[in-house]
C-alpha cells in the first residue's frame, strides 16, 4: 500500500503542466531565470561536473573535466545566450573560456604530448520538451585547446551530436548522449597537423536546486 502511495505521488509531480515544467538540469538550453542545477557526466572520453544559473535571457555556469585517455584536465567558466525560446523549444548560442593541463598519457594516443594552455568553446544548442518529463537535445561545439609554450598539441574540434533528457524524480534528471566529429591537431614540437574522428558517448545525472 505505501508503495502504491509513493508512485501514485511521483507521477503527479511528474505530470506538472507542461508550460511550467522544467526542460531539464544536465544538457539542455539555458535554465530560467532563477534557477540553478548541478550534474555530472562519464563516459567516453570525460568525466565531467559543473553547475548552471538560469540568468535573464541567458546562462553562466561553469565545467571541471577529465580526459581519461590523455589524462588532462581542464576547467572553464561558461555562458549560454539565449536565441529563442517557446513553450516547447529554446536555443542558445554557447561559449565557454578555461584552460587545461595534459599529463603526455600516451597509451591512447601515441604522438600526445604534455602541455597545458587555453582551452575555448563556441556551439549552439536546441531543445525540444518532446512530452514532460522528456526532451530532446541537438548541439554543435567546437573547442579549441591552444598550448601556452612550445610543447603540447593544438586541437580543434568540430562535434556534432544529440541527448535525450529524462525527469526521474522531482528535480532529478539523467541524460544519455553522444556525438562525433572532425578533430584537427598540430604537435607543436614537430610542427606537423593531422585529421582524425573524435568520439562521445556520455551519461549524466543532474539536480536542479531550484
Amino acid at each position: 500500500m505505501n508503495g502504491s502511495l509513493v508512485l501514485i505521488a511521483l507521477g503527479m509531480s511528474l505530470a506538472a503542466s507542461p508550460d511550467s515544467a522544467p526542460f531539464g538540469a544536465v544538457v539542455t538550453a539555458p535554465l530560467e531565470r532563477g534557477s540553478l542545477s548541478v550534474y555530472g557526466m562519464g563516459g567516453y572520453p570525460e568525466l565531467r561536473a559543473g553547475f548552471r544559473e538560469g540568468m535573464r535571457g541567458y546562462e553562466i555556469g561553469g565545467e571541471l573535466g577529465l580526459d581519461v585517455r590523455l589524462f588532462k584536465f581542464y576547467g572553464v567558466a561558461s555562458a549560454r545566450l539565449l536565441a529563442r525560446d517557446s513553450s516547447n523549444l529554446r536555443v542558445s548560442i554557447d561559449l565557454q573560456g578555461g584552460g587545461f593541463a595534459s599529463s603526455g598519457a600516451r597509451w591512447a594516443e601515441p604522438q600526445n604530448e604534455r602541455g597545458a594552455g587555453l582551452r575555448l568553446m563556441l556551439g549552439s544548442t536546441l531543445t525540444y520538451r518532446a512530452d514532460w518529463p522528456f526532451a530532446l537535445t541537438a548541439y554543435l561545439k567546437a573547442p579549441l585547446e591552444v598550448p601556452l609554450s612550445d610543447l603540447g598539441t593544438t586541437r580543434l574540434t568540430a562535434m556534432l551530436g544529440g541527448a535525450a533528457e529524462l525527469a526521474i524524480a522531482k528535480g532529478y534528471f539523467v541524460t544519455f548522449g553522444g556525438g562525433f566529429g572532425p578533430e584537427f591537431r598540430r604537435r607543436l614540437s614537430q610542427g606537423e597537423g593531422s585529421l582524425h574522428l573524435a568520439v562521445e558517448a556520455m551519461v549524466g545525472v543532474g539536480y536542479r536546486l531550484f
